[in-house]
């Protein structure tokens, strides 16, 4: 088992790489904040001014993520006699790429309609077209998820759930319950939101190349609430039938301390302990690897008195978890005054 100072030193760093990707992701949350307060304040203080389209046509740039479409739409408006010209549709219109919002927004704008523009009174040069908050792609929305989800995750995989006082990792993640006549170990699924958070990451991720494929057929950028929607109401669910499924007895060691027994699952048929219980533990290696850590499926058992061994708990973790959680339970039934 890694050392406390090399661990905290691991905690440190990870911490450290979280908030820096946090930090990136917060950065073109930023962006979309910036456009909805541009749009609020045009919105609230600009003026309204008659113009005319004199151009209107669908962009297509080439860059390193493939193919994005802007629509082109550029108006000539009058103030106070002095007549200007402007293509900005709309704030934050850079971060389209989808053909079919493109060919929308041209063919709404045909050359020569009338539309009303919002002018800034302090900069006449300054003008917008669209401050209604639709110009603004919502699949950015869904195409988020994963990148908030994934430094939260961590966060809480770091912190939640293991705020329990005087215990070491080991029994954070599986004494239950400790009293003066029970102990139960039960393989914990882990915290509530971190569970949340891991599945709407991963229904983000799925989300966005569902969206992706269908970028090309009008309304897909529609879609993107419901999927918004979707993800969280599929990632509640998730989280509450994995909650629900640990709470199932299947996953408990009972130890009854005062009648000096087990059960193993918790609802099965007690065995009794030998006034010296003899433990030990068995591990065999999976091919799943975690941090560079090979997983074990652990056996905890109880030799009785034939020479058999008799299964008390099985669970999932890196080598060293098991004999980890076998001192945990060797010095409770040592405490335990018998």
């Amino acid at each position: 088992m890694s050392s406390s100072p090399e661990r905290s030193k691991r905690t440190t760093f990870l911490v450290l790489g979280v908030l820096l990707f946090g930090g990136f992701v917060a950065v073109f949350d930023g962006f979309i904040v910036r456009q909805s307060r541009l749009e609020q304040t045009a919105r609230d203080t600009w003026d309204e001014v008659p113009a005319t389209v004199v151009k209107s046509r669908v962009v297509n740039r080439w860059g390193r993520d493939g193919n994005s479409y802007m629509p082109y739409v550029r108006y000539a408006y009058e103030v106070d006699g002095v007549e200007f010209e402007s293509s900005r549709y709309a704030f934050g219109e850079h971060l389209h790429w989808n053909r079919s919002f493109a060919r929308r927004v041209v063919a709404e704008h045909p050359v020569g309609s009338s539309v009303t523009v919002r002018v800034d009174p302090e900069d006449l040069d300054s003008a917008v077209l669209n401050v209604d908050g639709h110009a603004r792609p919502r699949f950015v929305l869904v195409f988020l998820i994963p990148f908030h989800c994934l430094p939260l995750w961590l966060l809480a995989h770091l912190f939640l759930g293991r705020r329990r006082r005087g215990l070491s990792r080991i029994e954070a993640r599986f004494v239950m319950v400790d009293t003066a006549n029970d102990l139960v170990l039960a393989k914990v699924p882990g915290h509530p939101v971190a569970l949340f958070l891991a599945f709407a990451g991963i229904l983000g991720f799925i989300g966005t190349f569902v969206l992706a494929l269908g970028v090309e057929f009008p309304g897909a950028d529609e879609l993107a609430i419901p999927a918004l929607g979707a993800i969280v109401i599929l990632a509640l669910l998730g989280t509450a039938i994995v909650a629900r499924r640990a709470r199932r007895p299947c996953r408990f060691l009972h130890v009854d301390l005062d009648r000096w027994s087990f059960a193993y699952p918790a609802d099965g048929e007690r065995t009794p302990l030998p006034p010296s219980p003899s433990l030990g533990v068995s591990s065999e290696e999976t091919n799943t690897s975690v941090n560079h850590e090979v997983i074990h499926e652990h056996q905890l058992v109880l030799e009785n008195a034939a020479g058999g061994e008799l299964t008390m708990f099985r669970f999932r973790g890196p080598e060293s978890d098991g004999a980890a959680l076998l001192e945990v339970l060797r010095d409770r039934l040592r405490s335990s005054g018998r």
